[in-house]
């Protein structure tokens, strides 16, 4: 990463989509040299790979397809990440979504599980095999709530960095005079600057903060080599063009974090649940999947005719390991046996079942795995 390193995840959400800019170009290295490639992420390792694959996707069709697979383990990101359509719904920061991704991968495997205690609820009250996280019902949900220090980590990337840091500084010395004078203001000037961002300053402030991002815009989406300065935070993005959505939410969301110092509203602060711990249950259900308990959660969050698409076709597939993947790193023993109370013992159900039958078996029926396509000739 590249601002201090804290426990706020939205932070390493950050630090993710930076990895993932580096990895795209990795990938292209390896694409070029003609070699198979297979990704197989854990967690927020998901987000890097999604990350780098939606700036392959944006290379208009260069690298199409170039991914034989992709397989994501209790992803820690939303259960909609791979659509198409960028939408602004429980997408808080834009940071959601990565409508590009699927263009550069052949396949993509989710394995999801429900009683993953970090990523959502489990199905216990009493479980606490996820630590802390059990306690509070799934910590990812609640990744921009004052828990989680909402999006403060962003005044990082910007207070006493760069120019918009400063517009940050000017803006706040705006509010202090305010709250100093404010027993003396007459009611035209407390009503202005209790609305301060539609002041003539707050206007000139957007105005300018716009202009330096369609300036950087403008610069970096044309060569993926040069460094992202505001717009770092968002670099799971390739390209940058003043009439995609995307883009215009960008310029919103941190024009409107440094005039609401670095926080979003309460009710503004929903996300979809987890991909590694909903699977398709809600984005595209199938029959068995029809309980009224999801009927409910439909009802907030959406089915997604794009997720369905894909996994209609073969190319996304999902499989459910609630019965014996019963934390978010089940891969690992137990540090404290009396956890350790499942018959068969989970760790070798999770070696055969997920990472044998569901991973590995996988990629080897659709790819040359661990090979050069063109070995013979080496």
């Amino acid at each position: 990463g590249s601002v201090s390193p804290s426990l706020v995840f939205f932070r390493a959400e950050m630090y993710a989509n930076e990895a993932g800019r580096e990895l795209a170009k990795v990938l292209i290295q390896l694409i070029e040299a003609e070699i198979r490639i297979n990704i197989i992420t854990h967690s927020l390792g998901a987000r890097v790979a999604l990350s780098a694959l939606n700036i392959l996707g944006d290379f208009d069709g260069k690298y199409n397809e170039k991914i034989d697979n992709l397989i994501m383990w209790e992803a820690a990101v939303a259960d909609n990440a791979v659509t198409d359509t960028y939408t602004r719904a429980k997408n808080p920061v834009a940071m959601e979504l990565f409508p590009f991704a699927h263009k550069a991968v052949k396949r993509m495997r989710i394995l999801y599980s429900q009683e993953d205690g970090v990523l959502g609820e489990d199905s216990s009250l009493l479980d606490f095999d996820d630590g802390i996280s059990d306690i509070s019902r799934g910590a990812y949900p609640k990744k921009y709530t004052s828990a989680a220090n909402t999006t403060g980590a962003l005044k990082d990337y910007y207070h006493k960095r760069n120019e918009i840091g400063d517009y940050y500084t000017d803006f706040e010395n705006l509010r202090r005079d305010y709250l100093l004078h404010r027993g003396s203001l007459n009611q035209d000037d407390i009503a202005q600057y209790e609305n301060m961002a539609n002041t003539a300053k707050g206007r000139e402030i957007k105005r300018s903060i716009e202009k330096l991002l369609l300036e950087e815009a403008n610069t970096v989406s044309s060569d993926l080599n040069k460094p992202l300065n505001y717009l770092k935070p968002w670099s799971h993005f390739r390209r940058f063009r003043p009439d995609d959505e995307y883009f215009k939410h960008i310029v919103e969301v941190l024009t409107a974090q440094v005039f609401n110092n670095w926080t979003i509203y309460t009710k503004d602060m929903a996300v979809r649940p987890a991909l590694g711990h909903q699977g398709n249950r809600l984005t595209a259900p199938e029959p068995k999947q029809n309980s009224k308990e999801l009927q409910e959660a439909q009802k907030i969050y959406p089915a997604d005719a794009f997720i369905g698409k894909l996994k209609n076709e073969g190319k996304l597939w999902f499989w459910d390991q609630s019965n014996y993947f019963i934390t978010h790193s089940a891969m690992r023993d137990f540090e404290f046996k009396i956890f350790d109370k499942q018959e068969p013992k989970v760790f070798p159900r999770i070696y055969r079942e997920s990472y044998v039958n569901e991973i590995m078996n996988r990629i080897q029926e659709n790819s040359n795995f661990g090979r050069y396509k063109n070995d013979k000739k080496k």
